[in-house]
């Protein structure tokens, strides 16, 4: 049985997209690891789903961070990952940390090892990155890109640009969809927060981070009718705490935490509409597709979005949301005040369609033929 190493510069908590890429490589017969960044708390070595999960624990973890000493943490996770996985198949690299420790692999210990880049966004133009971080991503990714064995992105979009700016064959898209699934109408919202059934729920689930529309949110439904208009914040991060506090001010705005991704689906059903404001900030959030929005989708939740590269055409074409194509208060609030006509050019037919067609078994055979094809 062929093995793959699928590494990731992360602790490997929440990383739904990696697991599913190893489940469905084990499921058609690779043996697949994977391998992160240790934490106090977690185990260095356990198995997640039938996937062993190895942990990598650093000497240099107590160094002090700054970028200097950044580096030595790098190396020795580097090196640690490199001689101890050299003799696998297949290495898969999740976003452009680890690309630089396949290449090692393929050019001095392993010229048989197949690499395979998976870049999650468009890794050399991510949000917040600095000037010399970007300049730094930009010098590695174009000299090491052409020596993977395949690249995968996550958009249309950021293919496009990988073919534009390296001349590199097309990448294999890979959608981060969730599993098929018939989701059935949920009611849950309703109950625990006795919203009344003549009032409209509006879902933000996800990362309550910035750049995801969050503040105009808040201060937009501040100033909407309590009685016709509520929204339910769902996760966890920057903006909890102030989250929080608007719902114990005011009646149409709730937070509810995190919840398993197996139950989410239910949660996900009880709103009417999904909110996907990620803010066009930066080229990898222009060209990003996040989970989220296949997650309203898959719930047969209409979602309303800003009009980025793939995420406007794939609403606007199937029928299945509405664009928000000024990222203003006033705009939303329009907008949610004439939901009702608004919502006249949703084609609630269209999700099951949709849904057929972006899944995550449907993405799994383009994962797939790709390591058949190596």
């Amino acid at each position: 049985m062929k093995k793959v190493v699928s590494i990731v510069t992360n602790y490997f908590e929440f990383d739904n997209r990696v697991l599913k890429e190893a489940l469905s490589l084990k499921k058609n017969g690779y043996n697949s690891h994977v391998v992160a960044l240790y934490m106090d708390g977690l185990k260095e070595y356990e198995t997640v789903q039938d996937i062993p999960v190895h942990r990598i624990k650093l000497l240099t973890k107590k160094w002090p961070k700054s970028s200097f000493f950044q580096l030595f943490k790098y190396l020795e996770f580097f090196l640690k990952v490199a001689f101890k996985y050299r003799k696998f198949n297949y290495v898969h690299c999740n976003d452009l940390d680890p690309l630089p420790i396949g290449v090692f692999i393929k050019t001095f210990l392993n010229r048989r090892i197949k690499v395979i880049y998976d870049a999650h966004e468009y890794e050399t133009e991510r949000n917040g990155i600095s000037e010399r971080g970007r300049k730094i991503s930009r010098i590695v990714e174009k000299a090491l890109i052409k020596k993977a064995n395949a690249v995968i992105t996550v958009s249309e979009g950021i293919a496009n640009e990988y073919v534009r700016l390296y001349g590199i064959t097309p990448p294999t898209v890979l959608f981060n969809c969730p599993y098929y699934s018939e989701v059935k109408k949920g009611n849950i919202f309703r109950e625990k927060f006795n919203i009344s059934k003549e009032t409209r729920i509006f879902l933000y689930q996800g990362n309550l981070g910035i750049n995801r529309g969050i503040e105009l949110l808040l201060s937009t439904f501040k100033k909407l009718d309590n009685d016709k208009f509520a929204i339910v914040f769902m996760g966890y991060g920057f903006f909890e705490d102030e989250i929080i506090n608007a719902s114990k001010k005011y009646k149409n705005i709730y937070f509810h935490s995190a919840v398993n991704m197996d139950v989410l689906p239910n949660y996900t059903s009880s709103a009417d509409f999904g909110f996907y404001l990620i803010v066009n900030d930066c080229l990898s959030y222009y060209y990003t597709i996040g989970n989220k929005l296949w997650e309203y989708i898959m719930a047969h939740v209409p979602v309303i979005a800003f009009d980025l590269f793939d995420v406007g055409p794939i609403l606007e074409k199937n029928k299945i949301g509405l664009i928000l194509k000024d990222e203003t208060e006033e705009n939303l609030i329009n907008l949610i005040n004439n939901i009702d006509e608004a919502s006249k050019t949703i084609r609630y037919e269209n999700f099951s369609v949709v849904n057929k067609k972006f899944n995550w078994e449907n993405q799994e055979k383009k994962l797939v033929k790709l390591y058949e094809s190596l």
